[in-house]
């Protein structure tokens, strides 16, 4: 039985989605700007993003970063009101919106028969990225964690799926969920950037260690997947880049634990690549750091 709260909540987000859909794309948009805007004002995790930006920054002033977070607001904002717009996205109207590079390469790495890896951030729109690839007619399967509200949950959950999306969700056996997608031939997507707890594998991460999601390289590892280093990068306020570009694993170390960690290393150096230049294209409202090794 779910609570009244949860039923309000979700009645909500779906009034806030009719609005995004009935409106034209560009003023969906500047809708979703101005509540990102609306947000920052409040101050909702506005010193968390702060912090961040200033560890990840420190040649950067204060002022400097209250920018970029400023324009981050901004950009998750445009990233909501587009996620509410999945339903109008089609196979037909996704070129208009959006422009592919390396999907050839991802092809013919599926096609290798042991499905593929696909390794991501939160980074411009992640969820528009998933649909238009799924669109573009690669199999593709989200590996998910659940929300506090599983009302919620199913209602993005549904809007992936009528996008062709499979949703394998973390709390379910994930693990088998994930190797039956890759044997099957499907690309899986991960998002690789939040904090992994004490179960993660430090790496560097604009210069300081943090605690990364290992899962990544456990399955390519385990199935001799290719891994993909995927991005949906904003291009003005008018169209997205999706870039798949197949990451070179070749000589990682015999040792299984010390081959994570270094495949999880370049995989993170390679998003702080994009991060470092488009920092309001990342969500900062995550404490990266949170968890720190033993030895400090």
């Amino acid at each position: 039985m779910h609570s009244f709260r949860a039923k309000l909540e979700l009645w909500a987000i779906r009034g806030i989605e009719s609005i995004f859909r009935i409106t034209p794309l560009q003023t969906s948009r500047a809708i979703g700007a101005g509540i990102g805007s609306l947000i920052a004002l409040i101050g909702i995790r506005k010193r968390v993003a702060i912090e961040q930006l200033m560890l990840a920054f420190p040649e950067k002033t204060e002022s400097e970063c209250h920018q970029i977070a400023n324009e981050m607001y901004r950009s998750f904002g445009r990233t909501l009101a587009e996620f509410a717009r999945l339903p109008l996205l089609t196979s037909e109207n996704i070129t208009s919106q959006m422009e592919f590079r390396g999907l050839e390469e991802l092809r013919a790495g599926l096609a290798e028969g042991k499905g593929a890896i696909g390794v991501s951030g939160h980074l411009g729109n992640w969820e528009w990225m998933g649909a238009g690839t799924s669109l573009s007619g690669i199999p593709l399967t989200y590996i998910v964690a659940s929300q506090a509200n599983r009302l919620i949950e199913a209602e993005m959950d549904s809007l992936r799926q009528g996008c062709g999306i499979e949703i394998v969700n973390r709390n379910d056996n994930a693990a088998k969920g994930t190797l039956r997608a890759l044997r099957s031939g499907r690309l899986i997507a991960l998002l690789c950037d939040q904090d992994g707890h004490r179960e993660g594998v430090f790496v560097p991460f604009f210069g300081r260690l943090a605690s990364t999601p290992r899962g990544a390289m456990v399955f390519a590892l385990r199935t001799g997947a290719p891994v993909f280093f995927t991005e949906g990068i904003r291009l003005g306020n008018r169209k997205f880049r999706v870039t798949y570009e197949r990451m070179d694993l070749s000589d990682l170390p015999a040792d299984h634990d010390a081959a994570v960690e270094e495949g999880m290393k370049r995989i993170t150096a390679r998003l702080e690549r994009t991060v470092r230049e488009y920092p309001e294209q990342w969500l900062w409202l995550h404490r990266r750091w949170k968890t720190r090794p033993e030895h400090e």
